[in-house]
């Protein structure tokens, strides 16, 4: 690791990242001037030469993280124990993904509790409206809903009652797609609720 003595020497809260990783692995943290020497001399310079002075880090206190031991690889991978940390992480995780599909998905879920199935005139003016609308580009808003009101009202009563079973078909089936959400929703946040509090105890 490559830095100066000032850098090392300010106020433990403002070192770098970078420089408490090193220091936690104790990889050698050394001069500037090492990299200047070595380009000149064309070879590495000894480094033992460069090293710089460590003991405001050496006396940070014990509950900062330079002073917290660096987890290996290897300990992870043999250590079974779960932690409620892990579990936090696993969960905001979780809910991040869930929220992507939540967001990719928002065109099948409704934004709000459905209250009443559509009745069957509603029903009938959603999809006429775009044939007609497709059909004569030229007509205005009013004269569209004009042509879909007449059609309408020559329908046939069994005619008029296949649009009304659409309409509640499909508020049946938004309604379903509400509870699922809302229950995914709950179940996500009693989740995370659990391990945030198991996660506090902890600490």
């Amino acid at each position: 690791m490559i830095t100066s003595q000032r850098e090392l020497d300010q106020d433990i809260k403002k070192i770098s990242k970078p420089i408490i990783h090193a220091y936690r692995h104790k990889w050698p943290i050394v001069s500037k001037l090492f990299v200047v020497q070595s380009d000149k001399d064309k070879a590495i310079a000894d480094i033992n030469e460069y090293k710089l002075n460590l003991t405001n880090l050496d006396n940070a206190p014990a509950s900062s993280l330079l002073q917290a031991k660096p987890v290996k690889q290897s300990e992870l991978l043999s250590n079974q124990k779960r932690s409620a940390h892990r579990d936090l992480k696993k969960a905001l995780r979780q809910k991040h993904k869930l929220s992507q599909v939540e967001e990719n998905d928002c065109d099948n879920v409704p934004k709000q509790e459905p209250k009443r199935p559509a009745n069957g005139y509603v029903t009938f003016l959603k999809e006429e409206f775009k044939h007609i609308a497709k059909e004569h580009p030229e007509k205005n808003l009013k004269d569209i809903n004009a042509m879909v009101s007449e059609k309408w009202r020559i329908m046939t009563v069994e005619e008029k009652r296949k649009f009304k079973d659409i309409g509640i078909t499909d508020f049946k089936q938004k309604t379903e797609k509400w509870s699922q959400a809302k229950e995914s929703k709950n179940n996500e946040q009693s989740q995370l609720q659990t391990v945030t509090f198991a996660f506090t105890r902890m600490n």
